[in-house]
């Protein structure tokens, strides 16, 4: 009985001690956050305010439903993060890399997006955008590699020099976009007016890029010799 008693509290023990180690940081300070590292991390629906992340790195952190407002975050990482429903008012991202996250239904226009085309653009790789809200933006250089960016809206937006490769776009709208020097290399389920939609320098690969002519009032028929 005395070993069951020692067991159940060694148990408790070492509970305590793991949801010490997750407990949320205290971000209610004026200095930034340099080169921290946070991991597994329950920051579902915080609400963080003017709080600024240099060169950080998150882990498996859950964002979802959190409100970050004016905050910013400059050449940071995020791995397996969780941002669904999570609103980005006014916050800046600068530089940051996206590997396997879930960023879905986020509205992009929220973000403070600077007017100076010289700061490092952001990159995703194998995270889910689903639903992602561009509309009317300025993209620039950015890189969503084999991501799935299905549902999102482009209508209105500048897209110059993105990088979209092997990327899912089913029911993606671009209407009126600006789609110059994009790399649509692998990517799959675009549906592109070539009517409404500039597509200057644009790179595209076969059998995908054959699409493009489904928005052309023409009919292929089968060779008569």
């Amino acid at each position: 009985m005395q070993l069951d008693c020692t067991s159940a509290l060694e148990s408790v023990r070492v509970v305590w001690q793991a949801r010490v180690m997750v407990d949320v940081p205290d971000f209610a300070r004026d200095d930034p956050f340099v080169e921290e590292r946070y991991e597994q991390l329950d920051l579902a629906g915080i609400e963080v305010d003017g709080v600024v992340f240099e060169s950080c790195v998150f882990v498996a952190v859950d964002w979802s439903d959190a409100a970050l407002h004016r905050c910013t975050f400059v050449e940071c990482t995020f791995e397996r993060c969780n941002f669904a429903g999570a609103d980005l008012d006014a916050t800046r991202l600068e530089g940051c890399t996206f590997t396997g996250c879930k960023v879905t239904g986020l509205d992009w226009t929220r973000l403070d997006w600077p007017a100076v085309r010289c700061y490092d653009p952001l990159r995703f790789e194998d995270c889910n955008c689903f639903g992602s809200y561009f509309v009317g933006l300025e993209l620039h250089g950015l890189a969503f590699v084999d991501c799935n960016l299905s549902d999102a809206d482009f209508c209105d937006t500048r897209l110059h020099d993105l990088d979209l490769q092997g990327s899912m776009l089913d029911n993606a709208r671009f209407d009126g976009a600006s789609v110059r020097g994009v790399d649509f290399r692998g990517a799959t389920g675009y549906s592109i007016d070539v009517r409404a939609v500039r597509l200057d320098g644009s790179t595209f690969d076969l059998p995908e890029g054959l699409r493009l002519l489904d928005s052309l009032p023409i009919t292929f028929a089968d060779r008569v010799d």
